[in-house]
């Protein structure tokens, strides 16, 4: 009976260890996650900052335009 009782206590050991192991990599995974989203907020802002200026230029390029169509009539 005691080694059946060791080969017990090794295997939850071993179950042990494993979970303990699977919390690791899932709190290092939610650690990466949440650095993920704050890299794509980033990208997510710059994006819209581009795209008010993108905007700003094309209603620059079009009043240019309609203002030499004018000119030339």
């Amino acid at each position: 009976m005691e080694f059946a009782k060791f080969v017990e206590w090794v295997f939850y050991g071993l179950i042990g260890g494993c979970a303990v192991y699977g919390v690791a990599i899932l709190s290092k995974m939610n650690e990466s996650i949440q650095d993920l989203n704050v890299k794509i907020a980033v990208v997510i802002e710059k994006t819209g900052s581009h795209e008010k200026r993108l905007d700003k230029h094309d209603d620059l390029f079009e009043s240019i335009k309609k203002n030499r169509g004018q000119n030339v009539c």
